[in-house]
């Protein structure tokens, strides 16, 4: 053990005396890039005969490559930092406006005008709950993402208040449909399976 801890003592030192004679080289990319590490694990789960869920957690590491020489002896540029949030703000205060400002910017992708295509999904949620068995994990994921005021009365302070009318108007019994004609699209009807008795 105390020759291989010898050895390797031995051949650091080497290396060491070697790259401190030599020029040294360092990478850079004009055009800029990411270094990014991405560590996690996934559990399938079988919900039945034809459906399978994957829960899967995952951490994602990012750092930005530097575009010149200069950011590297200066440190990180100042358009990398960020300001301290606490836990609470980052989980509580912005998710529905978050989600709901990113489904804005998907939905026209698919031709669909998105946030009245989101309204819409809101109040038809709110005035018949797509919380049903029969609509499976998926239908209590949409439930939930598609209330805004998390079920409780307590409205997201940085969600816009069309989200809230929205929502209030299903409540209400208002024709989801023609409240929001511009959405020709119903969102809901891929997933959702609605029964009367």
């Amino acid at each position: 053990m105390k020759l291989l801890l010898l050895i390797f003592s031995f051949s650091l030192n080497v290396a060491c005396e070697r790259s401190s004679r030599e020029k040294r080289y360092v990478l850079v990319y004009p055009y800029g890039g990411t270094y990014k590490m991405v560590l996690g694990i996934a559990v399938p789960i079988q919900i039945g005969t034809r459906q399978s869920l994957t829960y899967a957690i995952n951490f994602q590491f990012q750092y930005p490559v530097a575009q010149n020489i200069t950011q590297l002896q200066s440190g990180f540029p100042p358009s990398f930092s960020r300001s301290f949030r606490t836990k609470r703000e980052i989980l509580w205060d912005e998710d529905r406006s978050l989600i709901y400002e990113g489904l804005e910017k998907v939905l026209p992708q698919y031709g669909v005008n998105g946030k009245d295509c989101l309204c819409k999904a809101i109040c038809e949620n709110a005035s018949e709950s797509f919380y049903h068995e029969d609509n499976g994990l998926y239908g209590h994921i949409l439930h939930i993402l598609l209330t805004p005021d998390y079920g409780d009365g307590e409205l997201d302070k940085n969600l816009d208040e069309k989200y809230a009318d929205a929502m209030y108007a299903g409540r209400y019994g208002l024709n989801c449909a023609k409240v929001y004609s511009d959405c020709n699209y119903n969102i809901l009807h891929i997933i959702s399976m609605l029964k009367t008795y």
